[in-house]
């Protein structure tokens, strides 16, 4: 995918020609802004909405969430990250087809095993991202980190993970894994595998455009019937598309003059295999993870950084059941601490 544009704003009425992938320059930002906390080209003078929490209990979540990052990743192989889970924790992975793992009792051991396998490895965390009750964190593997079917690593390699954490303080109460788009293209993942997988492009394409006309019909369309919104920082939430639909004041303030960047997309697949004439909805994308920004047209000032996190279908303790439109079941929103500070 390296002759795709890179963080090409979105703007009402038109399509992206391709909104998918980080720059090198983007990844700097993200490290930058995201890790040392300072992100002073975002304008918090605009008429946007801002966080229901307080500065400082916004730094509590940022610190508790880097305390978790800094156990796992920053400590490995040295992790005490199975000690952390809560007894009920679920773990999320569904592009290794694994679904959902319920219960601290059935996760610990496969965490352990997997600090142990990759134990020479060196990850690192190169961002955080927060709502109020979870993170979400860009992990870079190293190329010791390939997956055991491929018998040596990627050419590209490292693959760039979105490890989503529930937290309360620094329990984790669920944990969802997913994989960078051009990392899944590069670990032949589901649909990626065959021809990059437009379909992601596209359910990208839509979503921006929809939020950024702030058309209610385009914005409805975009979610099933008892889809379910949630940005818990901004105090925002709603059930039904027609109810989702009408947020875009609380989303993003009443001024109309506001563009999109992407940054970067993560996707989930309904399992890692490609796509087969026998099994056409193999590997199909099941989950889209779109990291934005949110542009004042007039000033070219970022006035909002977010994470916009969505299942296309539901979710069951034996697997995935596709929404049959494609549509937008639930959706969970985060947001760069950096920027509501700024």
């Amino acid at each position: 995918m390296s002759d795709r544009d890179r963080n090409k704003p979105v703007t009402g009425g038109t399509t992206l020609a391709d909104p998918i992938g980080i720059s090198a320059v983007a990844a700097i930002v993200l490290v930058t802004s995201l890790i040392t906390g300072c992100c002073s080209a975002v304008d918090r003078s605009a008429s946007v909405p801002t966080a229901v929490l307080s500065s400082q209990e916004i730094r509590q979540l940022h610190e508790n969430a880097t305390e978790v990052a800094d156990s796992y990743w920053g400590s490995w192989p040295d992790s005490d990250i199975h000690q952390r889970l809560a007894d009920e924790a679920v773990f999320w992975d569904p592009s290794n087809g694994d679904f959902a793992i319920e219960g601290k009792v059935a996760i610990a051991p496969m965490l352990v095993r997997w600090v142990e396998f990759f134990s020479s490895a060196d990850p690192s965390v190169e961002g955080i991202m927060l709502s109020a009750d979870a993170a979400a964190y860009r992990f870079a593997g190293p190329s010791r980190m390939w997956p055991p079917w491929l018998t040596e690593p990627p050419e590209h390699a490292p693959a760039v993970f979105l490890d989503v954490l529930g937290l309360e303080d620094t329990t984790i109460t669920r944990y969802e894994v997913w994989l960078e788009d051009d990392s899944l293209e590069m670990l032949d993942y589901g649909c990626f595998a065959v021809d990059g997988c437009p379909e992601a492009r596209l359910i990208v394409d839509r979503y921006l455009n929809a939020w950024t006309s702030r058309d209610s019909d385009r914005i409805a369309a975009l979610y099933a019937d008892d889809a379910v919104f949630t940005d818990s920082l901004f105090g925002i939430d709603a059930a039904g598309s027609e109810a989702i639909a009408g947020l875009a004041d609380e989303r993003f303030g009443q001024n109309q003059d506001l563009t999109f960047e992407t940054v970067d997309v993560y996707a989930q697949t309904n399992d890692r295999h490609a796509p087969t004439d026998a099994m056409p909805k193999q590997g199909d994308v099941i989950g889209i993870a779109i990291h934005h920004r949110v542009i004042n047209r007039d000033s070219g000032a970022v006035v909002l950084e977010s994470l916009a996190a969505f299942e296309l279908g539901y979710r069951h303790p034996d697997g995935f059941e596709p929404h049959p439109g494609s549509l937008i079941v639930r959706e969970e929103v985060f947001h760069d601490p950096a920027a509501l500070a700024g």
